[in-house]
């Protein structure tokens, strides 16, 4: 009545005659107690009045407790269910049928359309982000299906999306984190300082990027470890991005004695650079003395080289100047110390001298 928007009497009448049944209800429900209590007494069984009493005023009692009792009120659960269900049933499979045939439309057309898209170049997207939306676009197709399906079944859409907002709410109450995980996801794609297969260092891991999802991003390390670091600890830091330029510079010191010839030792670390294949000619190699030690000198050699390459020449770079200068017969130095130890006639009390070549 009130739904239907009754006239404030109409409803204070109904509601007295609700009040006057429900009364009702419970007097035939404790006088059939009593009377059950009274046939209990003289030796009659009273399980289908105490079952009764139960199913009618929903209130648990003490009696439920009764095996019997409690095992009459289970089968007329399940013989309800099953009633219900056997009513009910070829409804219900047909309605099942629809919203699955629309969900499972909505996810094959979602593929096919992205497929399409992708196959026709119309959306320009990093292979990180296109391999974030192919895995997104199933649970949304999944989703739309779902209210389609309900929607064509009579369902109202307002209530729908109003339950929607609210189980929205008390998850993102619950689940704080993830949302900020989020959040740093959708800012790393919008931003892309890293892509798929990219090198990076961020989030205090260092390793090759394989894939990225709402929450986590899955970085693989230089010992094949699969990591999977919250995006938010990503957002949070520095990114290092080791594979976004093309080319990069390999930085070795090599040292050199102060007896020995240094633009000859300069000239062979060029050719040296010159013969080698994965050293680029743009920009020019650089080789010049970064310090003058106490017992050397250290020249810098800073060649140039394409990104998938900077490891394999940081890694050879070294072991071919040992052999080069080998070859040529510069010698690099290594600390040495001689120890001066007082001769006779020096006073006792004086102490060793220790000198650096």
């Amino acid at each position: 009545a009130v739904r239907a928007g009754a006239p404030e009497s109409e409803i204070a009448a109904l509601r007295a005659r609700l009040q006057a049944a429900q009364q009702r209800v419970r007097g035939i429900a404790n006088s059939l107690d009593s009377t059950a209590d009274l046939l209990d007494q003289r030796g009659f069984e009273t399980v289908e009045y105490r079952r009764f009493v139960i199913r009618a005023t929903g209130e648990v009692t003490g009696d439920v407790l009764n095996p019997r009792v409690l095992f009459g009120l289970l089968r007329d659960l399940a013989g309800g269910i099953w009633n219900w269900f056997r009513d009910n049933a070829p409804t219900l499979l047909a309605r099942l049928f629809i919203i699955v045939a629309f969900v499972v439309l909505f996810r094959v057309g979602f593929r096919l359309g992205w497929r399409l898209f992708d196959k026709l170049g119309l959306v320009k997207l990093s292979r990180l982000l296109a391999d974030m939306v192919e895995r997104l676009t199933r649970p949304l197709a999944t989703i739309l299906g779902l209210f389609t399906g309900l929607f064509v079944l009579g369902v109202d859409p307002t209530t729908l999306l109003a339950g929607v907002g609210v189980a929205g709410i008390i998850i993102g109450l619950a689940l704080q984190d993830s949302l900020s995980n989020l959040a740093a996801g959708v800012f790393i794609l919008a931003t892309r300082p890293f892509d798929v297969d990219d090198v990076i260092r961020g989030g205090g891991v260092i390793g090759t990027v394989r894939a990225m999802g709402l929450a986590t991003t899955t970085v693989v390390t230089f010992d094949n470890r699969r990591l999977m670091v919250p995006n938010r600890k990503i957002w949070g830091e520095v990114i290092e991005n080791r594979s976004a330029e093309k080319v990069r510079r390999v930085d070795v010191t090599v040292k050199i004695g102060y007896g020995e010839d240094l633009d000859r030792a300069i000239g062979i670390l060029r050719d040296l650079l010159d013969e080698h294949e994965k050293v680029l000619e743009n920009p020019e190699p650089l080789i010049f003395v970064g310090k003058l030690a106490d017992s050397w000198l250290e020249l810098e050699v800073r060649p140039w080289v394409k990104t998938e390459d900077w490891w394999p020449l940081l890694t050879e770079l070294p072991r071919l100047v040992r052999l080069r200068f080998a070859e040529e017969g510069i010698e690099i130095p290594i600390p040495r110390r001689e120890l001066v130890t007082p001769s006779q006639g020096e006073p006792s009390g004086e102490r060793a001298r220790s000198r650096k070549e």
